[in-house]
């Protein structure tokens, strides 16, 4: 125990002496390594290069975004600046999205839908049956896509059990939960609900989430380089697990840009697109934040254009059509709030310098 404890303490001072800078230096300029993205400079897409500049230097500054790892801006599928403030080799690896997979899970139930494979209006038990929970009876799809199930379920309780606890059906142990609302009633953020809609996408269509996505969106976009994770049952994780790497975590956005087309098919429907980031819950109520309008599993701003996805830690994809502009930012996925996370505030600050930019 004394060996373990002075090899402890080492390694405590040696991190202590060693602090420095964690960024490296400024560079928002693209590369171009022959993966489908065309380059551009910001001025040959309407932008007024200064005030971009100046949300990168935010980016790279030593005070501000300290978690953050990579900021892409992309404007009429051009990408116009791209910067990784702690490693230029982050271009090339896979970062948990977090809950941005909500994001993603959202477009995968719209592929379903214009398939004819689901009805946001039924409850899930037309797709699962009752043999996991009478009460999949009484939950609509959109209740699941709204967060608004009306089970009791905390995310911290939910990781530790998927983590540690459920080693069968993951679909019964949720539905067994206690129902505190009516479905459809209240919103409630957690984890559980996406997990409902993986299983319901997994009865519906005879494969896993992942592997729908991969056929339907992931391969078409181009996309080949993924990681998303499964509970021990099976069932692919809707709320979180998904691993991109920073471009093609901004090749979702620009298919949402573009109206759900990616050159020449109609992935997704752009009605679709239109239903699911409209607000269907106009103030979440999360702790410490102002009221976000929240749809299936996109977030939107009161006062501002577009609409994003949003991950733990600070991963973020912001859409905002109207400019033809994307941007995604990824960041240390571990972070929490308490300790320096990078919270919607302080992201949309970045977002209405870069969106002011563009002419």
């Amino acid at each position: 125990m004394r060996l373990l404890t002075l090899a402890s303490l080492a390694l405590l001072l040696g991190g202590c002496l060693a602090a420095g800078p964690v960024k490296i230096g400024y560079d928002d300029r693209p590369r171009d390594i022959a993966d489908g993205w065309t380059i551009g400079t910001p001025e040959s897409q309407g932008f007024d290069p200064e005030p971009l500049r100046a949300a990168y230097r935010r980016f790279f500054s030593e005070d501000e975004y300290v978690p953050a790892r990579s900021l892409l801006v992309v404007r009429n599928g051009v990408l116009v600046a791209e910067g990784y403030c702690r490693d230029r080799g982050d271009i090339g690896v896979k970062s948990a999205l977090m809950s941005a997979t909500k994001s993603v899970t959202s477009l995968a139930v719209g592929i379903a839908v214009e398939q004819g494979l689901v009805s946001v209006e039924r409850p899930i038990s037309d797709a699962i049956g009752l043999g996991h929970g009478a009460v999949a009876g009484s939950i609509r799809l959109r209740d699941l896509l709204t967060m608004r199930s009306g089970l009791e379920y905390s995310n911290d309780r939910f990781s530790l059990d998927m983590a540690n606890d459920v080693r069968g059906d993951s679909l019964r142990y949720i539905l067994s939960r206690p129902r505190i609302h009516e479905p459809g009633s209240r919103f409630d953020y957690k984890d559980a609900d996406p997990h409902l809609v993986s299983g319901v996408l997994a009865a519906a269509t005879g494969a896993s989430l992942d592997a729908f996505t991969d056929e339907h969106l992931l391969r078409p976009l181009g996309i080949t380089d993924w990681l998303w994770l499964r509970q021990r049952d099976g069932v692919t994780y809707g709320a979180y697990g998904l691993y991109l790497t920073p471009r093609d975590f901004a090749r979702l956005g620009q298919l949402a840009v573009q109206g759900g087309a990616w050159e020449g098919r109609q992935l997704v429907s752009r009605e679709w697109l239109v239903e699911s980031t409209r607000p269907w819950v106009e103030d979440t109520e999360l702790p410490g934040l102002p009221g976000l309008p929240y749809g299936y599993y996109w977030w939107s701003s009161t006062g501002r254009a577009g609409f994003f996805a949003w991950g733990h830690g600070g991963q973020y994809l912001y859409v905002l059509p109207e400019k033809q502009l994307v941007i995604a930012l990824t960041a240390e996925p571990d972070t929490s709030p308490d300790g320096g996370a990078i919270m919607p505030p302080a992201f949309l600050e970045l977002v209405d310098l870069i969106a002011g930019a563009a002419d």
